[in-house]
C-alpha cells in the first residue's frame, strides 16, 4: 500500500475560516500570539489519515496548546 503525503495543510492559521493565513507556504512571518494548526495527513488507498495539534508562537519559539498523546498502533 502507497502512502501519500498531504502536505498542502501540514500547518495554517487559526481563525474564523477554515484556512487562515499564517500558513507555512505563504511568505508571512510568524510572530508571537499567531496560533495554528499542525495537521500532517497521510493518503493511501481507503482515503486519509491525519492528526492535528494546535500551537501558539511565542517570545522563545511555539508550544503546543491542549496536545493528546498519539500513537500508531494495530
Amino acid at each position: 500500500m502507497a502512502l501519500t503525503p498531504e502536505l498542502p495543510a501540514v500547518a495554517r492559521g487559526v481563525g474564523l475560516d477554515l484556512d487562515e493565513a499564517p500558513d507555512f507556504a505563504s511568505e508571512t512571518p510568524l510572530e508571537p500570539g499567531h496560533v495554528f494548526v499542525l495537521a500532517p495527513a497521510v493518503r493511501g488507498e481507503k482515503g486519509l489519515v491525519g492528526t492535528a495539534d494546535l500551537a501558539v508562537v511565542t517570545e522563545d519559539g511555539a508550544e503546543l496548546v491542549g496536545s493528546v498523546p498519539t500513537s500508531l498502533s494495530p
